[in-house]
């Protein structure tokens, strides 16, 4: 990710996602969550009473997404990635 990008979304994700109207107690899916740059403050947002869903088709970025989560305390997500038709 260039570093530009980086800085922008360590300073202005939560305030963005505000401003597009996410709000505390929805609920949200995160389609292509990869590493959780939306995904975090997106939970920090919806708080305890929201619920969102973090889904993504790599499996081993999921897992860094779990684990940076528990390093934050943060729970309340849903991570899955998609279904496959047989």
């Amino acid at each position: 990710m260039e570093p530009a990008v980086k800085t922008w979304l360590a300073r202005q994700a939560r305030a963005f996602l505000r401003r597009v109207g996410l709000k505390e107690g929805q609920t949200v899916l995160d389609f292509g969550c990869n590493k959780g740059n939306y995904t975090i403050p997106a939970s920090e947002i919806v708080g305890p009473h929201g619920k969102l869903y973090a889904l993504d088709k790599e499996r081993d970025i999921l897992s860094d997404l779990q684990r940076n989560l528990q390093k934050q305390g943060l729970s309340l997500i849903h991570i899955s990635e998609p279904t496959r038709p047989l």
